[in-house]
């Protein structure tokens, strides 16, 4: 309960809960998500903000290169994470909690792309 609570705090200091990746890692295995969770109320409306969900995948790349003495992986997540970071500095294409009115495919198309563009620049 307590980490749950901690997470929630950590999240609205980060710009909310649409932003706060997760990982529960062991010594053999590892779980990653957005502490969001499903966000069921939003269901369908193609309105959440995407990237705790990107973020949990960027940081299970991370691990799995780390932990498998893989750098690409480790490549891979970093050019995730510098993706994420271009996007908002952009200050477009912001979903609603972040004050705009993009919607989670605007915002994961324009992520991705930047993405691919990085990817062939390798």
């Amino acid at each position: 309960m307590f980490g749950d609570i901690a997470t929630d705090l950590g999240a609205v200091l980060q710009g909310g809960m649409g932003m706060a990746a997760s990982g529960n890692v062991g010594d053999n295995h590892a779980f990653f998500e957005p502490v969001h969770g499903s966000a069921p109320k939003h269901a369908g409306q193609n309105k959440v903000n995407p990237i705790a969900s990107i973020n949990s995948i960027q940081m299970m790349l991370d691990w799995l290169g780390r932990k498998n003495g893989e750098e690409g992986l480790v490549q891979v997540a970093q050019l995730i994470d510098d993706s994420v970071a271009e996007h908002l500095s952009g200050g477009k294409s912001l979903t609603y909690d972040l004050g705009g009115t993009a919607t989670c495919s605007d915002v994961g198309e324009s992520i991705s792309s930047i993405l691919t563009t990085k990817l062939q620049e390798l």
